[in-house]
């Protein structure tokens, strides 16, 4: 069980979505319209840069540890000191907090946090559902058999399909971000979310729940879904494939529009970084799991079978406005954003090249 916990850590920032209720990261005089000379593919360390970097120890940020290790960030300039904190909603405070120049939060935080007033801008992406899962999924392709998110039931429950769910008592981890794909999943395939009773546990309780026949289904992740077969468990679907069949970019690495406004060249640098950062770990995935094994101080081999996400160099294929509509559809966003209300005007250049 101690595997299971440790890796239940690293992948519950790709569920969580709760919001912040800190103040504005920055004065309403801030700019993020400050430029940069630097070009990434002209990398240079003519000087170097100490910045800190928020994040949360799962598996999708061991990428910044790895491009540390692989020197990414030192032949841009960037000399990175890394924080990992327990949610995304932490991870947004530091910035507010000024007690840190980089945070990794997902795009759900991002986009609800600028809803609510915080000067926060996303100055690179990073990663989701990669474009095409679905469809690779569907085709059998190896390597693509399951995805993070699933929607459990006991196998011999009477529950067969997601219309089944009325009246029923379904877990999921929260309100937000993991209750939403369970009801878009629901919907889209013959039910009425709004005929569910959800009932907010915890990753684990949840698990234990459904095997406790407490509940009668159960938004899971990884590392429940590694063994769900053989707990007697029955998979409805994987929420976040289904959800986002053309793919997703589901976080981002940002910063205050303060530190943007004050550190053009920095915050370019990081941009590029990131760039290189996210190709390696899109072609290294054991080195990886590996660096999550060591930054977690576990044993080597405790994520092998883990699943690598998906991730994004750029905007391309990152089908934001698909999210936003999904937030809005579900009451997490009033209305949708205008991409200039929280990217950088170098992310957004970047994904029109």
């Amino acid at each position: 069980m101690k595997g299971k916990n440790l890796a239940l850590v690293m992948t519950a920032g790709m569920v969580m979505a709760v919001v912040s209720a800190c103040g504005n990261g920055g004065s309403s005089d801030a700019t993020t319209d400050a430029s940069s000379e630097y070009v990434c593919s002209n990398p240079n360390a003519d000087t170097m840069t100490d910045i800190s970097i928020t994040g949360m120890p799962i598996l999708s940020n061991s990428v910044l540890f790895a491009g540390a290790d692989e020197g990414i960030f030192e032949k841009h300039g960037l000399k990175p000191k890394f924080e990992m904190v327990a949610s995304p909603a932490a991870s947004v405070s530091s910035l507010a907090g000024g007690n840190s120049d980089f945070a990794w939060v997902t795009t759900i935080n991002l986009l609800q946090a600028i809803e609510q007033g915080q000067k926060i801008r996303a100055v690179a992406p990073h990663a989701g559902v990669e474009p095409g899962f679905y469809d690779k999924m569907a085709a059998g392709e190896a390597g693509y058999e399951r995805g993070i998110n699933a929607l459990l039931v006991p196998d011999g429950s009477d529950i067969k399909e997601p219309a089944d769910l009325a009246g029923k008592n379904v877990a999921v981890a929260d309100p937000a971000f993991s209750q939403v794909l369970a009801s878009s999943f629901i919907d889209m395939h013959g039910g009425n979310s709004q005929d569910v009773n959800f009932v907010i546990m915890a990753p684990a309780d949840a698990y234990a729940a459904l095997l406790a026949n407490k509940v009668d289904a159960a938004h899971s992740i990884e590392p429940f879904t590694m063994s769900y077969e053989d707990d007697g468990l029955r998979n409805l679907g994987w929420l976040e494939v289904e959800n986002f069949k053309e793919g997703a970019l589901m976080s981002f690495m940002v910063a205050s529009e303060d530190y943007v406004a004050g550190n053009a060249d920095t915050v370019e640098r990081l941009r590029c970084a990131m760039a290189e950062v996210t190709e390696f770990g899109n072609t290294h995935h054991d080195e990886l799991r590996a660096v999550t094994a060591r930054e977690q101080k576990t044993e080597p081999d405790a994520f092998d079978n883990s699943l690598v996400p998906y991730f994004f160099t750029s905007l391309e294929n990152g089908n934001l406005d698909q999210v936003q509509n999904l937030m809005v559809k579900y009451g997490l966003l009033k209305a949708a954003l205008p991409m200039e209300d929280f990217l950088t005007p170098n992310v957004m250049k970047d994904a029109s090249e």
